[in-house]
C-alpha cells in the first residue's frame, strides 16, 4: 500500500489552517462590528437624552408645544415646535456624523430632519423590539443609497439606533405614549478602516500559517520518503515471493488445463476416427466376402462409401497433424506475394465435384479489380480455404449455394465463404473455436470436431489477419478472414 501522508496532510492541513484563519477573521470582524455599533449606540443615546432634556428645559411645564408629543398637528413643518426641535438638534449634532434624526410617538413620526417623513407611520421590527423592552436597539447596515432629506448619499455604512426617552417638562397626560428618537449615524470611515485592518489581518495570518504549513509539509514529506523506502524494500521481497508463487500456480493450472483439454480432444478424435474406420471395415469386408454376388451398381456404391470413409479419416488425420505442428511451433511461416484469385479458383475446381455430388452450387465471384495480390503463406491460405469450403459443403443441404468472394478493405483483403446451410446455434457459436467441445453432424451425417476451425484461426492470426463469422440458424453462415495486401498492390491502388 502506497503512503499518501503528504497528500493527506496537504489537503487536511491546508483545509484546517484555512478554516482557522477564516474563523479568526470572522470572530475579529464580528467583534469589531459589535464595538462600532456599541460605541455609536452610546453616542446616540447621549445625543437623544441631551436633546430630550434641552427640549424639556426650554419648554415650561404644561406648555401646549408639548402637545406635539401627544399627536397634535403643531408638529408639522414650519410650526414653532418643529423649528425649536430642529434648531436644538442642529446645535447638538454639529460636527457629528449623524445624517438624520427622527422623533416618533408610538408609530407616528412627529419630527424628522427630512420634512417629507413627518407624519409617516413607523412599523420597523427594531422599534417594536425597543418599545417592548424599553431599551435602545441598534443595528449596522450598508446602504447603496441614503436620503438625508437634503442630500442623496451613496454607498454608506450606517448605524441606526432607536432610543426610548421622555421630556422633563411633560405632564403625565401629555406623554401617556412613549417618545422615541431614531438616529442614523454614518460610520463609513470606521468601516473602511475596519476592512483595511481585516485585510491586513488576513494577509498576516496567511503568511504565518503559510510558513507553518510549509515547515510541517517538509517534515511530513521527509517522513513519507523514509516510509516509502521501507515499504519499497518490503514490497520488493513480497513481489518476488508472489511472482514465484504465481508462476508455480499458473504453470500448474496451465498443465492441468492442457491435460484436460488433450483428454477431451483425444476423446473426440477417437470417437470421430471410429466412424470412418467402421465404415471402411464394414464395406471392405462386405466387398471381399460378397463382391462376386453383388450387382455392379452396389459394388460401385459400396466403393464410393469406402472412398468417403477413407477421405474423412484422411482429413481428420491431416487436421490432427496440422494442429500438432501448430502446437509444437513446427509450421514455418513463409510469406510471399501471390495472386489470391488463382488460389480461390483452384479450390473451386477442387471442391466442385464434392459440391455437385450434394447438388450444391459452388460459385466464385471474381473481384472487380484483378489481380488481387496478397502477402501471405500460400500453403497456410490454401489450408484455410480447404477447411472453410469443406465445412460449407458439409453443413449445406442439397440444392443450397456456396459463394466464394474477396474484396479490398483498406490495406487488407477480406475473403468470404458464405453458405445457405443449417447455420450455427447461438449456444455453440459462443464456443465455436474451443477445442474438444464435442462433434457436429453435417446435413448427411458427416462428422466434425471443430479442429479445422481452430487451425484456420491460428493460421489467419499468424499472417496478420483475423478469422470471423456470422450465422443465422436455418439460413446459413458466412466465414471471413483477412490477409495483408502485397506491396505491389498497395502502390498501384
Amino acid at each position: 500500500m502506497a503512503f499518501r501522508l503528504q497528500r493527506y496532510f496537504a489537503l487536511a492541513g491546508g483545509a484546517a489552517l484555512l478554516v482557522i484563519a477564516t474563523t479568526i477573521v470572522f470572530l475579529y470582524e464580528r467583534s469589531q462590528r459589535q464595538q462600532i455599533v456599541t460605541s455609536i449606540e452610546r453616542q446616540n443615546i447621549l445625543l437623544a437624552t441631551m436633546a430630550a432634556n434641552h427640549l424639556g428645559t426650554q419648554i415650561p411645564a404644561g406648555d401646549p408645544r408639548l402637545d406635539a408629543f401627544a399627536g397634535v398637528a403643531s408638529h408639522m413643518p414650519g410650526s414653532p415646535f418643529h423649528s425649536l426641535v430642529r434648531d436644538q438638534l442642529m446645535r447638538n449634532l454639529k460636527g457629528l456624523p449623524v445624517l438624520k434624526v427622527m422623533i416618533f410617538r408610538g408609530n407616528d413620526t412627529i419630527f424628522s430632519t427630512d420634512p417629507n417623513q413627518i407624519g409617516a407611520k413607523k412599523a420597523d421590527a427594531e422599534i417594536v423590539e425597543s418599545m417592548r423592552r424599553q431599551v435602545p436597539v441598534s443595528h449596522l447596515s450598508h446602504r447603496d443609497q441614503f436620503d438625508t432629506g437634503g442630500e442623496q448619499l451613496v454607498d454608506r455604512d450606517i448605524v441606526e439606533t432607536y432610543v426610548p426617552t421622555g421630556l422633563a417638562g411633560a405632564t403625565p397626560g401629555q406623554l401617556e405614549t412613549p417618545v422615541y428618537f431614531e438616529l442614523y449615524t454614518d460610520v463609513t470611515p470606521l468601516m473602511v478602516e475596519f476592512r483595511t485592518d481585516r485585510t491586513r489581518l488576513m494577509i498576516m495570518l496567511l503568511l504565518a500559517f503559510g510558513i507553518l504549513y510549509a515547515t510541517l509539509l517538509l517534515i511530513v514529506r521527509r517522513a513519507e520518503f523514509t516510509m516509502r523506502e521501507q515499504q519499497k524494500s518490503l514490497e520488493k521481497r513480497a513481489d518476488e515471493l508472489l511472482a514465484l508463487t504465481t508462476e508455480l500456480t499458473e504453470a500448474r493450472d496451465a498443465l492441468q488445463e492442457s491435460n484436460n483439454q488433450k483428454d477431451r480432444f483425444f476423446s473426440v478424435i477417437a470417437h470421430d476416427l471410429k466412424s470412418p474406420f467402421n465404415a471402411l471395415l464394414g464395406f471392405s469386408q462386405l466387398l471381399s466376402e460378397q463382391g462376386g454376388m453383388l450387382a455392379r451398381e452396389k459394388v460401385t456404391e459400396y466403393g464410393r462409401m469406402v472412398h468417403q470413409a477413407a477421405e474423412a479419416a484422411y482429413k481428420l488425420l491431416e487436421d490432427l497433424l496440422d494442429w500438432s505442428r501448430l502446437n509444437m511451433d513446427r509450421i514455418e511461416f513463409n510469406p510471399e506475394a501471390f495472386n489470391l484469385c488463382d488460389l480461390m479458383q483452384q479450390n473451386e475446381i477442387r471442391f466442385g465435384p464434392m459440391a455437385a455430388f450434394k447438388e450444391i452450387d459452388l460459385i466464385l465471384i471474381p473481384p472487380s479489380v484483378r489481380p488481387v495480390r496478397v502477402l501471405a503463406d500460400i500453403q497456410m491460405v490454401d489450408a484455410i480455404l480447404r477447411n472453410l469450403i469443406s465445412n460449407a459443403v458439409k453443413f449445406t443441404h442439397p440444392g443450397g449455394q456456396i459463394i466464394l468472394s474477396c474484396k479490398k478493405m483498406g490495406e487488407m483483403v477480406e475473403i468470404s465463404i458464405a453458405d445457405t446451410g443449417i447455420g450455427i446455434p447461438p449456444d455453440r457459436a459462443a464456443h465455436l473455436f474451443d477445442l474438444g467441445k464435442g462433434t457436429t453432424q453435417g446435413t448427411q451425417g458427416e462428422s466434425g470436431t471443430g479442429l479445422g476451425l481452430q487451425i484456420c484461426r491460428e493460421l489467419a492470426d499468424r499472417q496478420g489477419g483475423q478469422l470471423t463469422f456470422d450465422s443465422t440458424p436455418g439460413e446459413g453462415t458466412t466465414f471471413r478472414f483477412t490477409l495483408p495486401m502485397a506491396d505491389q498492390l498497395k502502390k498501384t491502388a
